[in-house]
């Protein structure tokens, strides 16, 4: 089936994307150490960064992310989603390519990268909606929008490969490593991906027929109709979509930033153990996801709406409850280790059930404009989690105590539960005026609405 052989490389590929921005803090420890001459190998020199060279490296991480968000999203409505993402992730693989000598030579041509590099990374959730929007049949919209949320593959790649490499050819081949594989992944997803499944080659007839059937595919990914964004940021519904962005990016921001800080510190393990035992909760959280996204498609005796709700409670309150069982019993016990690991795991994965909550709502009530809402989406977390957390939860665990990380959990279960609390009330499953094609009939949003 090419739908998900066109899935595979999609999520693969912005993965990859993703992998590319945490190529460097993963390969930071090997980066670290006294400062070497010029005429030293490359793989030989280490760097003594400054405070404020560190915020610079880390904080242009989220400058980036934030800012290019709505520009990218203009981007691919003008130019499509195969041009935009195929130009901008060959210049992510350049970009790793020149990282090795630009950190080396010229610290501010390495910042200016890296806002590049960040600024290219923030299209994931906008490319979700335009894929999800095209690609996925109706009955398996779930699925596709589990998959390609799953970003947490990034984690995974980078964490693996990224010491063996550093430690046995040196810290720029990892660089080198990640640039080859975005390359190879880009020039494969370029061949088989089209924007309109109707003028794809490979695609047999029944293909088609399954894809674009109760489709309206002369109007996808908004081709005709410009973005009805004053109608869109005063319908209820999407705005508690972009309410529970803090819920999802809160547990994203911690997997990705803090998770291994908090294994090796408050959990008193071994630093090349700890980065094992975060391989677990992530691996946990990728299959919770693919099989949520399965049942939300396959689960027909209950309405699209209370399976919705019913999933993102699972992941908001589910996670919650275990942050606060961390609060109550803060880790650190070496007596209680594995029983520590489980809950740890059970509270970073038990969000992936949100992914047939929140993400699969916002395809189902936004329809062709759904990359527009994700947009919105990531910028929220990313302004209102991402860059609070990186200056708020250093100062809230400077010494990184089980103590001072279970404070920090319990502002998360606040979170969750209070952004999951105002999703319940205004959350759809069906299709807002807005978001359905003109020249598509009244009966499309009866027959999809759940109330």
């Amino acid at each position: 089936m090419i739908r998900y052989i066109v899935l595979l490389l999609t999520i693969l590929l912005l993965s990859l994307n993703l992998s590319a921005l945490i190529c460097f803090p993963v390969t930071y420890p090997a980066l670290f150490g006294n400062t070497t001459t010029n005429s030293t190998e490359l793989k030989d020199i280490r760097f003594n960064f400054s405070p404020i060279q560190k915020t610079m490296l880390f904080g242009s991480t989220f400058a980036g992310f934030i800012i290019a968000v709505i520009p990218f999203c203009a981007l691919m409505q003008k130019y499509k989603c195969h041009r935009v993402l195929t130009v901008t992730s060959s210049m992510s693989a350049i970009i790793l390519f020149l990282t090795p000598i630009s950190i080396s030579s010229y610290f501010p041509s390495y910042i200016f990268l890296r806002v590049l590099q960040s600024a290219i990374a923030s299209k994931l959730f906008i490319v979700t909606g335009f894929v999800v929007n095209e690609w996925a049949p109706k009955n398996e919209r779930g699925f596709f929008v589990a998959v390609l949320s799953s970003i947490e593959i990034s984690a995974l790649f980078s964490m693996t490969f990224s010491g063996i490499i550093s430690e046995n050819f040196g810290w720029p081949s990892n660089f080198y490593f990640h640039g080859f594989c975005v390359g190879i992944v880009t020039l494969l997803w370029s061949i088989v991906y089209r924007d309109n499944v109707l003028n794809h080659p490979f695609l047999s007839a029944r293909e088609k027929y399954m894809i674009s059937e109760g489709k309206d595919m002369q109007s996808s990914n908004c081709e005709k109709s410009p973005i009805p964004y004053k109608s869109i940021i005063k319908t209820p519904s999407v705005l508690a979509i972009w309410i529970s962005a803090l819920g999802n990016f809160a547990i994203n921001h911690f997997n990705f930033s803090y998770s291994t800080i908090y294994v090796k510190n408050a959990m008193n393990v071994p630093l090349s153990e700890a980065g094992r035992i975060v391989l677990i909760p992530m691996t946990a959280l990728i299959i919770v996801r693919f099989i949520t996204g399965k049942l939300s498609d396959s689960v027909k005796y209950i309405s699209e709406l209370n399976k919705i709700r019913f999933f993102n409670s699972l992941g908001f309150f589910g996670t919650a409850v275990f942050l606060l069982i961390i609060y109550i019993f803060p880790h650190g016990n070496p007596d209680n280790k594995f029983i520590d690991i489980v809950i740890f795991t059970l509270a970073c994965c038990f969000c992936g059930f949100a992914s047939g909550g929140t993400y699969k709502s916002t395809v189902l009530v936004a329809g062709q404009y759904s990359s527009f809402v994700f947009a919105v989406f990531q910028m929220i977390g990313g302004m209102f989690i991402g860059l609070p957390g990186a200056v708020v939860i250093p100062r809230l665990a400077p010494e990184d105590t089980p103590k001072q990380w279970s404070n920090i959990f319990l502002i998360y279960a606040i979170i969750l539960a209070g952004s999951n609390a105002i999703f319940l009330l205004f959350a759809r499953a069906s299709p807002e005026d807005w978001s359905i094609p003109m020249n598509n009939t009244k009966e499309m949003k009866e027959k999809t609405n759940d109330l």
